[in-house]
C-alpha cells in the first residue's frame, strides 16, 4: 500500500514485519474522518464523531502491539493531507470540466 514502508524498512513492535512505518490503517481511518468532516461541514458532530473513530483506531494499532506511536501519528497525518489534496484536485477538475462545459 505504502510504497514508504518498504523504503523505511520500520520493525513492528511485536517483531512480526518490518512495514511499521506508517499505519495504514490510521491512515485510511484518519483520511476517512477528514472526508465526513469536509463533506459534512454543516453538522459539526459527525466529523467529531469520525475522528474519535479515528483516534481509536490508532491506539489499538498500538494496543495491539502492531505499531508505535510515530507510525500511528504519520499515518494520521498522511491521511488527513491525502483527503484535504484528493478534496482540492477534485474541486480543481470539477471546476476545469464546468469551465470547458461552457466553452462551445
Amino acid at each position: 500500500m505504502f510504497p514508504i514502508k518498504y523504503i523505511t524498512k520500520e520493525d513492528r513492535p511485536d517483531q512480526t514485519s518490518q512495514h511499521s512505518f506508517p499505519s495504514g490503517h490510521t491512515s485510511i481511518a484518519f483520511a476517512s474522518a477528514e472526508f465526513a468532516r469536509i463533506e459534512y461541514r454543516d453538522h459539526p458532530w459527525v466529523g467529531i464523531l469520525g475522528y474519535c473513530l479515528a483516534t481509536a483506531t490508532g491506539y489499538l494499532r498500538m494496543y495491539n502491539n502492531r505499531h508505535w506511536l510515530g507510525d500511528v501519528v504519520a499515518g494520521a497525518g498522511v491521511g488527513i493531507l491525502s483527503a484535504q489534496f484528493s478534496n482540492w484536485l477534485l474541486h480543481r477538475i470539477y471546476r476545469a470540466h464546468r469551465k470547458y462545459k461552457s466553452n462551445p
